[in-house]
């Protein structure tokens, strides 16, 4: 048996991840600009006003307001549904009992009177 084969050549170019290829650089060739760091907006020391908030403008304040209230109408449900009055259903099942003669003639007297 013999077989016949050739050489093939397979060329593919994958795309490049761009975050991938972000971080692999960032560990391998860590060169930072620090100038153009800490001119960026948000690094800037802003001007704070340097008075307290008031109790009412605290946000602290308002969490607090509304979890009281969340708190206190879960309370009422639960007193409202556990400690309303519960309607009891008996069930009541009727067996027939042997009578004598004259009891079941006095039923049946009973019955046509009506």
């Amino acid at each position: 048996m013999e077989f016949l084969a050739s050489t093939v050549h397979l060329e593919h170019q994958e795309r490049s991840d761009q975050l991938f290829t972000l971080k692999a650089n960032s560990y391998l060739q860590p060169n930072i600009n620090l100038t153009t760091l800490l001119s960026h907006s948000k690094l800037q020391k802003k001007e704070t006003n340097n008075n307290p908030p008031t109790l009412i403008e605290h946000p602290m304040t308002w969490s607090t307001i509304c979890i009281g209230i969340v708190v206190i109408v879960l309370i009422i449900l639960f007193i409202y549904v556990f400690k309303r009055d519960k309607k009891i259903k008996i069930a009541v099942v009727a067996q027939a009992v042997n009578q004598s003669k004259s009891e079941n003639t006095e039923m049946q007297e009973l019955r046509t009177r009506d």
